[in-house]
Order: C-alpha cells, then structure tokens, then sequence
C-alpha cells in the first residue's frame, strides 16, 4: 500500500518538474523581426538573448535596445526586457503565439506586480514574423 502512494508520489513529482521547464522551442520562435499589425508601426528584432525595439515617431525613430528573457514554463508566457540605455527599469510583459509567424504581445508594464496577466482590448500588440 506505502509503495502505490510512492509510485504515485513519483509521478506527480515527475510531471510537475517536466511542465516547469521552459519551452526552448517556443523561446526560440521569437528569434527574428517581427513587425505589428497595430496603428503604430513597431518593429521588434529578438536574437538569442538580445532585442531591438523600434518605435516611430514623427521625424524619426525611437530605438530601444535591451536583453531579454522569456519565459514559457508558466501557463502564460512572461517576457522581461532589462538593462535598456537609457532607461532605469525594466519591462514586463505577456506574450502568446497565435500562428508560427504571428504573435500577441502585451503593452509592458514598469512593474513585475502590475505585468498583464491576460490580452485585453487595447492592451496588446499583434506581431507578424518578416521572413528574410
């Protein structure tokens, strides 16, 4: 009877650990240029563990570089944006892919406290991949 409960123990254990692993697939189906769909024109350009933000404004472009870490463990994707020139703090947000070369991204929040935690209206952006 103690052996059934420690087999069952093994397994809960098991596959608790495996779902916790992030997903290297899903991480590196971001690499690349991504450009939204939305009224503003951004461009985001995601390498290994690098991203570029490009943001246009009225008479040129806003550039935004940074490091960044996704992660694909949790039942939402989280993704963070740190040490950005010029920038004091870091970014938190969502991500989700809708298709193999279109995904949601949410606006970043300031605060690890206040990350969207869901895609509502207005508060997201929608990326196509541009293949090269």
């Amino acid at each position: 009877m103690i052996r059934k409960y420690q087999i069952i123990f093994l397994l809960i254990l098991f596959f608790y650990t495996e779902s916790a692993k992030s997903n290297p697939d899903l991480a590196n189906s971001l690499i690349g240029e991504w450009v939204s769909e939305n009224e503003i024109k951004l461009k985001f350009i995601f390498s290994e563990n690098e991203i570029t933000i490009i943001i246009p404004t009225n008479n040129s472009n806003l550039i935004l570089e940074g490091t960044y870490f996704s992660d694909s463990s949790r039942n939402i994707n989280t993704i963070d944006i740190k040490s950005i020139e010029n920038i004091s703090y870091s970014l938190h947000g969502i991500y989700k892919l809708i298709g193999k070369n279109k995904i949601k991204i949410s606006k970043f929040s300031k605060k690890n406290k206040t990350r969207p935690i869901s895609f509502e209206k207005n508060n997201y952006y929608t990326l196509t991949k541009r293949n090269k």
